[in-house]
């Protein structure tokens, strides 16, 4: 016959004397957690690694760009084609006056590192016809304003 033995664990975090409005009896509560520390920090470490990794500008990438006016900047969306001294040389997208989808355009320019707000996922491409060659992107747009392309 087989037998099988379980460990039962617990563990007892922040135990301490909690005050206790004079009108009630006095005692002492445990709180418990199921979380244990080590774990936590493994979990910000990778977190950590994941935006830093996030924030690299590669060639092919696309990010949200500041572009600014006499007195007041617009932001577009733009394909980063080239990384050079100055900054980057980038490919502007388009867009869609309903929708939150893009499109690439022609239109090149070259910015500087300063005017980068943002890097963005990687799109989706459109498949249906209506939406064909339309970007989509998981980031959210809502904090942004003077969201043009």
């Amino acid at each position: 016959m087989k037998q099988t033995f379980v460990k039962k664990v617990t563990k007892t975090l922040f135990s301490r004397e909690r005050k206790v409005d004079s009108g009630s009896s006095s005692q002492s509560d445990t709180d418990m957690s199921l979380h244990d520390d080590s774990l936590d920090d493994i979990s910000f470490e990778i977190e950590d690694s994941n935006q830093e990794e996030e924030e690299k500008i590669v060639t092919g990438s696309y990010a949200l760009i500041k572009v600014h006016a006499k007195k007041s900047f617009r932001l577009f969306v733009a394909k980063i084609l080239e990384i050079i001294e100055e900054g980057f040389k980038v490919q502007f997208c388009k867009k869609s006056k309903t929708t939150m989808k893009s499109s690439e355009t022609v239109e090149e320019n070259t910015i500087s590192c300063s005017d980068v707000v943002k890097r963005l996922s990687q799109p989706i491409l459109g498949k249906s016809g209506r939406f064909q060659g339309m970007l989509t992107f998981r980031n959210n747009f809502d904090e942004y304003e003077n969201i043009i392309g």
